[in-house]
């Protein structure tokens, strides 16, 4: 045995494997139920989801095996996951690797191993999906490529619960960054406030509580424009109506604010507008102290404004001089540097697209041709400027036709053109009409499309693959829309109601499976539409005759909404079932209920008489010199008097009334809803004895019947117990054969 080698990227493996926690993970019905569909899709006993850990491989999802991990030196996993696509093992006892590992000569015996590594969001390998027989066997490419679309519905479980643990961590950062926040905003030195788009304090913290001498109950009911200084307002109110009309995100100025003792304070105020999804869009404002600083600035002001108007009455002439000559320099440097990068940047785009781009005049001359236009037609702009259009494409092409003024919008069309190999290309155009200097010109703009065009085919390759898939599956398959109109149905669906595809595209689920099966199953679609996975039973009349099929319907989790339906045919497993019950409730000789048949029926009746029903009779027969018979004429002879005599008593009885076989030749009559007990038990008793005395033929023999019978009563309101009226009945016919054969006694 070989063992498997460690990957070189095997410490970012088993730390990724254990930040996501799929380790020990409790079962995920998803991929249970997709291990299963797999072993009965390749017809094999064991497929297993298997994540490989330090020194065990531990299998998040199994079917076909009890053990729920291994040791990682003997699994085949090990060695899959260093390959990039499925790993086969035909035959494992051939190969060197593993001809003596454990799992091949023990149990659970590997012969045939397929593994399919299973990677995470940023391509990991975490384990696989593994497939194991007990016998060789190869896997062609297209069985290959169902393991693995299988292996990718299985990382796409795997990487719903990535995605999951990391909106989980993303939420414990914006936990953390909002508890930070909270802490900074309480604890600052400085006023710090949210507000509203109106001005009025949300939330103040303490720092702008002492600042202006509120509490934050007051200030909640004061907006902050209501307390600046009104020469300030003036200058604060354009910048807060340019905030809450969007045209800017925040501004700063210095302000006076009225104190709640009516003092002045001068701050420096940030706001800054705070937009978000998860709250009403808001203001948050910060407030620094600056009164003494003010009060600084005041005193220096005074000191410097003698001088100051001195030079400004000397400078001011020159200043405006000045000024305006910069502002001119100033606008016209703008609009020079405005237009050359305009120029620039339009050169640049056009020189550096990926898309060719042609500039035509009013008569289809070619005037503007850029590097890309060289890249797909092969043409340089030297060999193509000032020549016609039409000498490239020819005098039909669709290009030819565009016209319209200069105001029409741009038309889009799809064609194909001739390079100079003589290739043709297909591309999509995009053609305007434009005047520029008072002259028309025509703008076109040529995409090569031949990638999309393989894509499109890829899809639809994909799609008829798809169908074949789902075709050769033997089970019915359709999706129907949320209106209850078939979206798609495979081959078997179509069989089994007798339409083919076209016929199912243009029905509703009502037109195809009835009224009554749609109102049931209309119920069952709403619940898928919901999310919820359901499964039911119906009888369908098909075509192809009465069919029993268990359902299963799986709410659509791609773009297009709608329920996917799986039906199985369960008929002829309906029909053994219903075979084993009849079976395990009838005696095989005599056709009667057996004993298990007669106790459950002898409760339920006992159980309604006790409930105040009417009266039950219960009768206990048996044959006078059966063993005789039986031991002189053969035991073939006894089988058929025990068959005639259970005719005979069946013909005798109501409808509503059992005849049972409890063993040998003892027989009982279970009589409910009597009427008048004391006269219809003796006049049925009678009626058994004489008919039982009509000779009959038994296997060839002229034989009459000779038997003995005992009756109980149990009265209405009256609790029996089984045992006691079995009882009484038994020893009434006991009574019965000691007075004489062909008798009656009843215990009433």
């Amino acid at each position: 045995m070989i063992a498997p080698p460690l990957p070189l990227d095997e410490h970012s493996r088993l730390e990724r494997l254990r930040i996501l926690g799929l380790l020990d993970h409790e079962p995920i019905d998803q991929l249970d139920r997709l291990t299963r569909l797999i072993t009965r899709h390749f017809a094999l006993p064991i497929a297993m989801v298997s994540l490989t850990d330090v020194n065990r491989q531990w299998f998040l999802a199994r079917t076909g095996v009890d053990m729920c991990e291994i040791n990682r030196e003997h699994s085949f996993c090990g060695h899959a996951i260093l390959r990039p696509d499925i790993m086969q093992v035909p035959d494992a006892r051939r190969d060197l690797r593993f001809a003596d590992n454990p799992l091949v000569t023990d149990d659970p015996g590997v012969v045939f191993y397929a593994g399919r590594p299973l990677r995470a969001l940023d391509g990991v390998v975490l384990g696989t999906l593994c497939l194991v027989d007990h016998v060789p066997r190869h896997l062609d490419e297209e069985a290959c490529r169902d393991l693995d679309d299988f292996g990718r519905l299985v990382e796409n479980t795997l990487h719903d619960l990535e995605r999951r643990h990391q909106v989980r961590t993303l939420n414990q950062v914006l936990e953390d960054k909002e508890h930070l926040f909270t802490l900074t905003f309480n604890q600052s030195s400085v006023g710090m406030a949210l507000s509203s788009l109106e001005g009025k304090w949300l939330r103040a913290n303490p720092g702008l509580e002492r600042l202006l001498g509120y509490s934050e109950h007051e200030m909640l009911s004061r907006t902050w424009l209501a307390m600046t200084h009104p020469e300030d307002l003036q200058r604060e109110q354009p910048l807060f109506d340019a905030l809450i009309a969007g045209q800017r995100q925040d501004y700063r100025l210095e302000k006076r604010m009225i104190r709640a003792d009516g003092t002045q304070c001068w701050v420096q105020l940030s706001v800054t507008l705070c937009q978000s999804r998860t709250m009403a869009p808001h203001m948050i404002a910060v407030f620094a102290d600056l009164t003494e600083r003010k009060q600084a600035e005041a005193e220096l002001v005074r000191l410097q404004q003698g001088l100051e108007q001195q030079v400004q009455s000397r400078t001011r002439e020159l200043s405006r001089t000045v000024e305006q000559l910069h502002q001119e320099m100033r606008e016209r440097g703008a609009m020079q540097q405005q237009l050359w990068q305009e120029q620039h940047r339009l050169q640049h785009m056009l020189e550096h697209t990926s898309n060719a781009f042609l500039e035509l005049d009013a008569d289809f001359i070619i005037t503007g041709w850029n590097p890309a236009s060289t890249t797909l037609l092969g043409w340089h702009a030297d060999e193509m400027l000032g020549r016609p259009l039409f000498g490239l494409l020819g005098a039909e092409h669709p290009l030819l036709s565009l016209s319209g003024n200069p105001q029409s919008p741009p038309r889009r069309l799809e064609c194909d053109i001739i390079t100079r190999t003589g290739r043709h290309i297909p591309v999509e155009v995009i053609a305007e009409r434009y005047q520029f200097d008072g002259k028309v010109r025509i703008a076109l703009f040529l995409h090569d499309i031949t990638a999309r065009r393989q894509v499109l085919a890829e899809i639809e390759r994909g799609r008829a693959r798809l169908r074949a898939i789902t075709d050769g599956l033997p089970v019915t398959i359709s999706m129907v829309s949320p209106e209850g109109r078939y979206l798609f149905a495979n081959q078997a669906y179509c069989r089994y109601f007798g339409l083919d595809t076209e016929q199912m595209r243009e029905m509703s689920v009502r037109d195809v499976i009835g009224e009554e099966a749609h109102g049931r199953a209309m119920a069952y679609v709403a619940k898928a539409l919901a999310g919820e996975q359901v499964s039911f039973e119906h009888r369908f009349d098909l075509p192809i005759g009465r069919r029993d099929l268990r359902i299963t319907m799986i709410p659509s989790r791609g773009d297009e909404p709608g329920v996917y339906i799986l039906g199985s045919d369960i008929t002829e497993f309906k029909a053994l079932q219903s075979q084993l019950e009849h079976e395990a409730a009838h005696d095989p000789l005599t056709g009667l209920p057996n004993r298990r048949a007669f106790t459950l029926r002898l409760s339920r009746e006992l159980e309604r008489v006790r409930q105040n029903a009417e009266p039950l009779g219960l009768l206990f027969l048996d044959l006078d010199g059966f063993k005789g018979i039986n031991d002189r004429l053969g035991h073939h002879v006894g089988d058929a008097l025990l068959q005639r005599f259970a005719q005979v008593l069946s013909a005798e009885v109501r409808p509503g009334d059992m005849v049972a076989r409890l063993a040998g030749d003892e027989f009982t009559i279970i009589l409910p809803a009597l009427r008048q007990p004391e006269l219809e038990l003796p006049a049925l008793c009678e009626r058994l004895l004489a008919a039982m005395a009509v000779p009959g033929d038994v296997a060839g023999h002229r034989l009459p019947l000779a038997g003995s019978i005992g009756g109980a009563l149990c009265h209405s309101g009256q609790y029996c117990h089984i045992d006691d009226l079995l009882h009484r009945a038994d020893a009434a016919m006991y009574r019965a054969k000691q007075s004489g054969k062909g008798r009656f006694a009843l215990d009433l």
